[in-house]
Formats: structure tokens, C-alpha cells, sequence
């Protein structure tokens, strides 16, 4: 599978590529790198926040440069797949009612589809953003590595924590009850995340 991807520096002229990312996330799930100048921990956070997979400071070498588009490429094309197999997560530690698998009333993570759906509304997920979930809930019920979480979700060593934490927190931002207090996907502050099986929703799923 082809992926068109988008590399963005922060400043774009008179335009922001911050807001152009933003946009471009609203109708697209696609690799996004950033590169810039600017070089402060806050350009990267937001980079990260709003949308991109990765950020390159200048300057760079184009070596470097094609490595981190060959593995943001590589990583997508494996999230895909992952995704099309994720209804296989049915009978394995998440007990799953039809295919579906319920956060909290009116809102469950359909297997089939592949899919959020949140009071009848269909929400996407990003395509590493699913396959993280979707590997947490394999392994409910036990403590999972960041180390863990690099090296068979990213299937890459050298991706930083900052990372793991800005997908895990749009994930959250969608399944939680209470952000401030998460629930299902619980941080094991320096070692990892859990997904608490008994904070699963287990109602009717009427």
C-alpha cells in the first residue's frame, strides 16, 4: 500500500504549519514530519500534540531524513495491517460483546469496523493510535513496558516516551470517563500502562 505523507516546516511564510497540520488531521490520517529550526522541547511537544509523527531539527542530512520518513512509512503500513486483523483480539484477555468492546455506555471500539463509536457517532482512530489500544487490550490485565509498547507497536527502539504519552492521551481523550482520573488505561508511572479489565463497561451493550 502507497501512503502519501507530508513533510511541514513550522513556518510557512505568512502561514503557521502548526494550523496546517491541525487541518490537514481533521480529514486525513497520513504521515506527518516535522522539520524546523526551532529546536525548543515546547515547538516539539505541540508538533506532537496536534498531529505529527515525527520531528527533525535542522539542520539534518538527507540520509536522516529518508530514515525517518522510510520508518514513519514502514510503521503505518504495519498499524494498517494490524488493524485489518484486529478483530482477532475477540476471545483473547478483552471480553468483547459481538465484536464490540464497551469503555463506558454509548461508547465501544468496534472490531469489524474498526472503529470508535461514541453515542451512535462514528469516531476514527489514527491508524497507530488503534493499533495501540488494540494491543493493550490483548494484553489486559498486566503492565506494559514502554520498552515493550517501542518495540512491537512502533516496532522502533529509538521513538521517544513523548510519543508514546501525546498517543495514549488522544486515546484516553476519547474512551475515558474522567481525563483528570483515567480509568481504563492506567499509567504505571515509570514502567508503562494497563488496561484495567474491571473498568471496562460490562452492561448490556444495548
Amino acid at each position: 500500500m502507497k501512503y502519501r505523507w507530508l513533510l511541514l516546516d513550522i513556518n510557512l511564510g505568512d502561514r503557521s504549519g502548526f494550523d496546517l497540520c491541525r487541518k490537514v488531521r481533521e480529514n486525513y490520517d497520513m504521515p506527518i514530519l516535522f522539520i524546523s529550526a526551532r529546536t525548543s522541547d515546547d515547538d516539539v511537544i505541540i508538533a506532537l500534540n496536534i498531529g505529527g509523527d515525527d520531528y527533525i531539527k535542522k539542520p539534518y542530512t538527507l540520509g536522516v531524513l529518508f530514515a525517518k520518513v522510510k520508518a514513519i512509512l514502514g510503521r503505518y503500513e504495519k498499524a494498517k495491517e494490524a488493524a485489518q486483523l484486529a478483530a482477532g483480539i475477540e476471545g483473547k484477555s478483552v471480553q468483547t460483546n459481538e465484536g464490540r468492546i464497551y469503555f463506558r455506555e454509548g461508547v465501544y471500539l468496534d472490531t469489524s469496523m474498526h472503529k470508535l463509536i461514541i453515542d451512535g457517532r462514528q469516531e476514527e482512530f489514527r491508524a497507530m493510535e488503534y493499533k495501540l489500544l488494540t494491543y493493550l487490550l490483548e494484553n489486559a490485565g498486566r503492565v506494559v513496558t514502554k520498552e515493550e509498547l517501542l518495540k512491537n507497536v512502533w516496532e522502533d527502539e529509538y521513538t521517544g516516551d513523548g510519543t508514546i504519552s501525546v498517543h495514549i492521551r488522544h486515546i484516553r481523550e476519547k474512551i475515558e470517563p474522567d481525563l483528570k482520573d483515567p480509568a481504563i488505561i492506567k499509567t504505571v508511572w515509570g514502567v508503562g500502562y494497563v488496561v484495567e479489565q474491571d473498568a471496562l463497561f460490562h452492561g448490556d451493550g444495548a
